[in-house]
């Protein structure tokens, strides 16, 4: 029987990116995650590999992983339809065959201080370009989630109006030119600006619907909005987040991808906070994500949604935001800042 440890190093030893065809990189989520067909329901679209996960190569189907992510002993289990203990077998003995070595990639050093001039004027340009006759259809998108142009205001939402790239440099880099696709400016700053995403409208499916511009760096958006609030809520989306701050003013707002770790240096912005209601997507990832988060003091997890998936489509069908988050905060102990 194998220890943990040495399980560990067979789950490292070979590439599951090189035995699934086709896949396309749609992020750079723990060294890059991979979408596809799904080898075994043959599903579309909703198989996802992280290949250069510290924990070896990991997979997820949306259809038929039971909701976890699983490793290269249950894939080869699946694959073949073997035991355990074949299944290690087999790993062993095709390891240092599959695998190559893990690309280093090198890492682009940015000046922040240029890239948070450069951001911040780019940010400007796209909130003056969403009002702009060519902005329109961006604005109407947003005015169809159900942002009202008040909020989209106070929140320093734009509008990159047409693709382009612009060099690196511009921005405090040194690496290949940037590229910045048409979409919705969405803004991550508190005191400084960490980054900048932007939402395609039209996308195809092996691009990913949600772009972050290099030099970005991963925060807690909506941050500001908890400075003076003793209740916060947690989306996922950060349009979803915004939509609770139109509808239930008072209250802390903000978001964080499914999967994503409350990282220490998040925690500050959060400072005056009593309690945290999670209301992540009613989908089982969501659903995951929200439990682990929960597992923090005074973190709470909010009822799920009557009816759509997120807090937009509950919008969407005629459900009462301002209720279903007022109810929440009744649930949980302590004191609304109203």
């Amino acid at each position: 029987m194998l220890d943990k440890f040495e399980l560990a190093i067979l789950r490292k030893s070979i590439r599951l990116l090189n035995m699934i065809p086709e896949l396309k990189k749609v992020s750079n989520t723990n060294g890059g995650e991979y979408a596809g067909k799904c080898p075994f329901c043959r599903g579309t679209d909703r198989f996802r590999l992280q290949p250069f996960n510290a924990a070896g190569g990991i997979w997820f189907c949306r259809g038929c992983s039971d909701g976890r992510w699983q490793d290269i002993f249950v894939y080869f289990m699946r694959l073949e339809n073997i035991s355990f203990g074949q299944a290690n077998n087999k790993v062993k003995s095709i390891a240092g065959v599959i695998n190559e070595p893990v690309p280093q990639a090198v890492k682009e050093e940015f000046i922040r201080d240029t890239w948070q001039k450069t951001g911040l004027n780019f940010i400007e340009k796209a909130r003056i370009n969403l009002f702009k006759p060519e902005g329109q259809p961006a604005r109407e998108w947003l005015h169809y989630r159900g942002l009202n142009d008040e909020t989209i205001e106070s929140w320093g939402l734009g509008c990159n109006l047409t693709s382009h790239y612009q060099a690196a440099s511009e921005w405090g880099g040194n690496g290949k030119d940037i590229f910045f696709p048409a979409g919705v400016v969405i803004p991550c700053y508190t005191e400084f600006l960490h980054y900048i995403k932007i939402r395609q409208l039209t996308y195809t499916k092996v691009e990913n619907k949600n772009h972050i511009i290099r030099g970005s760096q991963g925060y807690l958006f909506g941050g500001k909005s908890c400075q003076k609030a003793l209740t916060a809520f947690l989306f996922e989306s950060e349009l979803d987040a915004i939509l609770g701050w139109q509808h239930f003013p008072g209250a802390g707002y903000c978001s964080l991808p499914a999967g994503r770790p409350m990282k220490n240096e998040y925690l500050p912005v959060l400072s005056n906070v009593k309690d945290v209601i999670v209301a992540y997507d009613n989908d089982l990832p969501g659903q995951i994500a929200a439990d682990e988060l929960c597992k923090m003091n005074h973190f709470f997890k909010a009822d799920k949604l009557p009816h759509g998936k997120d807090l937009t489509e509950f919008a969407l069908a005629g459900g009462d935001v301002f209720s279903f988050l007022y109810e929440q905060i009744g649930k949980i102990p302590g004191e609304f800042n109203g």
